[in-house]
């Protein structure tokens, strides 16, 4: 039996915490969905998914009202301390998209992967050894959030001292796109971002210095 969709909020915690059914009643009743409340529609069906996704002149990656609510002052001031956003890969489109794409394609080509192994390899297996006599493993704390994370940390020059402060930015730059944290949280995001900008500044100027000592 078919739930009804008045049964649901899409924007509650207890929806985003296991949203299953709600998938389930959004193919089966709604597979083009507009959010109450929202501006942005939900597509839950594969075919229909990839035709929006493959579309990209009909359908545009650029970030949507949808739930990022207007800043205030107060947090206008704190991204006035950073950097602009600009739009990279999630949020645009060919050919801005295209030029990013180009960028991020040489730092991961299959050669450059590849090179990684030896390093990545070592990294896993020290994870596992941090937890293999203890009987028991948070699996996802333990291995699969800090294996990514310290891969990617390592590709961009962040000091290992730094691993804390990284996961923090990384969380703190993800947790505003869905709309629902409080406006305290969305001006502690805010300061962090702010901090992790300036952070990687940094470390391009540093890397700037170093090669043109070199050169």
């Amino acid at each position: 039996m078919t739930t009804s969709l008045d049964k649901f909020n899409p924007l509650s915690p207890e929806t985003v915490e296991n949203p299953y059914d709600f998938y389930r009643t959004l193919r089966e009743t709604a597979p083009v969905y507009l959010v109450p409340g929202a501006a942005f529609f939900i597509v839950s069906r594969y075919d229909d998914a990839k035709a929006v996704l493959d579309d990209e002149e009909l359908f545009s990656s650029k970030q949507p009202p949808g739930l990022l609510a207007r800043p205030t002052p107060e947090l206008e001031e704190i991204q006035r301390r950073g950097y602009p956003n600009v739009d990279t890969l999630l949020t645009n489109d060919p050919p801005a998209h295209t030029r990013y794409r180009a960028l991020v394609n040489k730092a991961f080509s299959a050669r450059r992967v590849a090179s990684m192994e030896t390093s990545v390899r070592d990294l896993a297996n020290a994870l596992v050894d941090g937890f293999a006599f203890d009987g028991q493993v948070e699996l996802l704390s333990q291995f699969a959030v800090p294996l990514p994370l310290s891969v990617i940390a390592d590709a961009l020059g962040v000091d290992r001292k730094d691993m804390d402060r990284f996961k923090r930015w990384s969380d703190d730059s993800v947790a505003p796109l869905g709309g629902m944290i409080s406006y305290e949280r969305r001006l502690e995001c805010a300061r962090s971002i702010v901090e992790f900008q300036h952070y990687f500044a940094a470390r391009l100027e540093e890397r700037r210095i170093d090669l043109a000592t070199i050169s």
